[in-house]
């Protein structure tokens, strides 16, 4: 799978789950006409802890590494906001109205 069709595959499975995300690092500078010449995919995801089993298994072991584990308790405190949670992420059409 290269670089596109991960992309792809990342955005259409968080589609699916019906997740906010935005795209943003060297992937989102290339779409604006920057050259860059890293080679990763970053993507901020609002992840709810009732979604995390489900987004899981759209990664299966055998292609991607994902840990159930990890990712319940980097959403999990007691009062059920992200650990060092920054603001609300915004809706996406919002997000793009900041980008010169």
């Amino acid at each position: 799978m290269d670089q596109s069709e991960l992309l792809r595959y990342c955005t259409t499975v968080l589609e699916q789950l019906g997740l906010r995300y935005f795209v943003t690092g060297s992937v989102a500078t290339i779409f604006y006409g920057e050259p860059r010449f890293t080679n990763d995919i970053d993507i901020v995801v609002a992840l709810p802890a009732s979604h995390i089993s489900d987004f899981c298994r759209a990664f299966p072991s055998e292609d991607f590494y994902v840990s159930e584990e990890a990712m319940r308790r980097a959403v999990s405190c007691s009062d059920g906001s992200p650990r060092n949670a920054r603001p609300p992420l915004r809706r996406l059409s919002r997000c793009e109205e900041t980008i010169p």
